[in-house]
């Protein structure tokens, strides 16, 4: 009996050390990098780092955004499972989902709860990272459009004192978090017309009360985040214009939308008409040299560099205050533009326990934050923890907290990820600088629009 006990003993001590052998294997996985960019810059050093612990190596694929789409549309064509981990971003995501793993079972397996790690994340997150209900993809960087202000203007007791007089009402003013918050429409123009100045009387403005990007792409960014806060998107379900002739009963709102976009330029002149030459960069340069009291853009992008002390000169040696664009919502339920770009598993991977790894640790809250701490990533992955540390050790602008529950959208927009968003959108793109700049009426803007779109998608094939 003694002598079957200890076989028993030595069987069992030989099975656990068969199972820790199996389990230090080596492992190769190949993920995905986009060539230069600071998320994947940053993460993938700390991941490879951990996994090299656990007998994992990672061989990242590098390559620019869109040539590792077409790479990885291919090899998941294939099934060759060459690719164990893919990168996409919210427009590339949704062609995926017959390629990528729901993750539930691994997270389960890891000893994970389920609940509460869909809890960590927003649900504006949650949403764009599950497909029918599982987990689905794991968010590395979640930004949104926002607006930054000159806090030394914004807290100056004389200032507010003349705004007072002028207005009738109190200036709104930077919280403890450095955010500011806008009533409505009317009050946000009326600080921008506050803050417009000709400060040495030669005739022209040397501060502009706002600075948004009019030019092409990022032009059209901020149409899309107003017309998306307005419950439309490009199309119906069946690929219709949502303004052109199939839909009559939107073309006013659109109409209004890029009325005001219009009217800040020409009409209420707080927008310089050299907006139509500004994309994000250049509308960040002209805030950076402190002469715009407010700008809209993919601000986020420019926090590391607007809090270095030698660009902050500009503004008194004050970091600058930021805002969500909420106020311009026609309805609470509205959401603006979100970009989210996450890493999901291949279900057609060969190292699929590897590859899990990889993933857990991408969603690893400690792991993120060193990261932060290390190379100042300036957007965060859409946790909620993460968002709030990131605001309180200034690594992100205040108004991230209230933007990201304000957003939650496909950019380019359109719930159905037709293949003609793009060409869609270069036709805004283009109309939308002739609008600013007054060639094109805002009656004009709607009907020019909605047409050329309703055709490009007849054409297509649609109706």
């Amino acid at each position: 009996m003694k002598k079957m006990l200890f076989w028993i003993l030595v069987l069992t001590m030989c099975v656990s050390i068969a199972a820790e052998v199996i389990a230090q294997e080596p492992a190769t996985i190949n993920v995905p990098k986009v060539l230069g960019w600071v998320t994947t810059n940053g993460l993938f050093p700390a991941i490879t780092e951990r996994l090299a612990d656990k007998n994992i190596t990672v061989v990242p694929i590098e390559s620019d955004n869109m040539t590792l789409r077409e790479k990885q549309l291919m090899a998941a064509a294939n099934k060759t499972g060459e690719i164990d981990v893919y990168i996409a971003w919210e427009a590339f995501q949704p062609l995926m989902k017959d390629y990528v793993e729901p993750l539930d079972d691994y997270l389960v397996k890891a000893g994970i709860d389920l609940e509460e790690f869909k809890n960590k994340w927003y649900p504006s997150v949650l949403d764009q990272i599950t497909i029918d209900g599982k987990i689905c993809w794991i968010p590395i960087h979640v930004n949104h459009q926002l607006g930054y202000a000159r806090t030394d203007l914004f807290t100056d007791p004389k200032e507010q004192e003349n705004f007072k007089a002028e207005y009738g009402y109190d200036m709104p003013i930077p919280d403890k978090t450095g955010t500011i918050i806008f009533k409505d429409k009317e009050q946000f123009v009326d600080v921008a017309k506050f803050f417009t100045r000709d400060t040495d009387n030669d005739g022209e403005i040397d501060i502009w009360g706002y600075a948004p990007p009019g030019k092409w792409d990022h032009g059209a960014c901020v149409f899309e985040e107003i017309l998306l806060r307005s419950g439309l998107e490009y199309f119906d379900p069946e690929g219709h214009s949502m303004w052109g002739p199939a839909n009559p009963e939107n073309q006013q709102v659109v109409q209004d939308l890029v009325q005001w976009m219009q009217d800040l330029v020409l009409k209420d002149k707080v927008v310089s008409p050299g907006t139509v030459g500004m994309e994000m960069t250049e509308v960040n340069q002209l805030f950076k040299e402190g002469k715009a009291a407010m700008s809209f853009t993919w601000n986020v992008d420019f926090w590391g560099e607007n809090t270095k002390p030698e660009v902050m000169e500009a503004w008194g040696d004050t970091i600058p205050s930021s805002w969500s664009i909420d106020f311009v919502n026609i309805s609470p339920e509205y959401k603006g533009i979100m970009s989210i770009w996450g890493f999901a598993l291949n279900k057609d991977s060969k190292n699929k326990d590897a590859a899990v790894e990889f993933l857990l640790a991408a969603a690893d809250s400690e792991l993120r934050k060193e990261v932060h701490s290390t190379v100042g990533l300036p957007c965060g992955n859409g946790e909620v923890e993460l968002t709030e540390w990131l605001v309180e050790n200034n690594y992100a602008p205040g108004a991230v907290v209230a933007g990201i529950q304000s957003v939650g959208s496909f950019w380019p927009i359109s719930k159905t990820p037709w293949e003609e968003t793009e060409s869609v959108r270069d036709v805004c793109r283009e109309n939308l600088e002739k609008l600013l700049s007054g060639t094109l009426s805002p009656s004009e803007f709607v009907k020019v629009t909605g047409e050329k779109i309703e055709g490009i998608m007849k054409d297509a094939g649609h109706f």
